[in-house]
């Protein structure tokens, strides 16, 4: 049986609409990138996809998995999982 380490920083950018705030420090050296995205918020599709793209400067091309969350507000939803299924 292989074992392999692991290490995961978790940055919770709190909903942070404007990117260029995050610190490329938080970016730097990553090997994957977990993308939560509001699904009752159509903005913050375009902010992850802001955020990955600066991740691309920062790290280079590595895996990114979007996430749509508040799967309990389908009345208020603004994102179809299929537009996010593009990154």
């Amino acid at each position: 049986m292989n074992t392999h380490d692991l290490t995961v920083n978790d940055w919770d950018v709190a909903g942070e609409d404007d990117f260029a705030k995050i610190p490329p420090s938080y970016l730097r050296g990553a090997a994957g990138c977990l993308l939560v995205i509001d699904q009752t918020r159509r903005g913050t599709l375009e902010t992850a996809l802001a955020i990955q793209a600066m991740l691309a400067r920062v790290s280079g091309p590595i895996p990114v998995l979007a996430v749509l969350n508040k799967a309990d507000r389908e009345d208020a939803r603004e994102l179809d999982p299929e537009q996010v299924g593009v990154m």
